[in-house]
């Protein structure tokens, strides 16, 4: 795959999304990312590790973002209107080589799928968790029993606000176990 450089000022649209370059520091974690567990906050996914990140900024600065991040436009901070659904470790390391080579045009922004904030903030978040937990399940080589659990949970949840299953058990774990690949033991 070729990296995808597209001028800051492109815009392209695609399947009611649109593709663009989106200034690094425009762009923020996606709010449901972090959850209350008890009276602590807990996050869904862990970040990567030290070793794993490292390849990746350096893959990124040998070869460029080869996979567009996705985001959608938010109301929660007029500093950094954009969400990160998918692509937080890409984004990150694109900041990073930003403070490392700040005469750099090419890391001042990344290229994102934009989502509409309608079709995002819908039935509770839905599609937005849906992307945020596949994307971030599909990246990962192994996961921790709470990364699992949290995934499990917000899937879920998320077929239940869209309609597509109800309280039934057996039908959410099925959906859950088709998007996942996790399979109760």
């Amino acid at each position: 795959a070729l990296p995808i450089y597209l001028p800051a000022q492109v815009t392209t649209s695609f399947d009611g999304a649109s593709l663009s370059r989106v200034p690094i520091g425009q762009l923020m974690p996606y709010h449901r990312e972090v959850f209350e567990w008890g009276e602590q906050n807990a996050s869904v996914f862990y970040d990567y590790g030290a070793e794993k990140f490292l390849r990746l900024k350096a893959s990124i600065r040998e070869h460029g973002v080869l996979e567009p991040i996705t985001v959608y436009r938010s109301d929660r901070n007029a500093d950094t209107p954009y969400e990160i659904l998918a692509g937080k470790h890409r984004w990150m390391a694109v900041t990073e080589l930003n403070k490392e080579n700040p005469d750099e045009p090419k890391w001042k922004n990344i290229t994102a799928i934009i989502k509409t904030k309608q079709e995002m903030e819908a039935n509770d978040f839905a599609e937005a968790d849906l992307i945020f937990t596949t994307t971030n399940t599909e990246r990962r080589d192994e996961m921790k029993e709470s990364e699992r659990a949290a995934v499990c949970r917000m899937i879920a949840s998320a077929y239940q606000h869209q309609g597509k299953c109800d309280t039934d058990m057996e039908q959410t774990r099925y959906l859950v176990e088709r998007k996942t690949g996790f399979k109760k033991d």
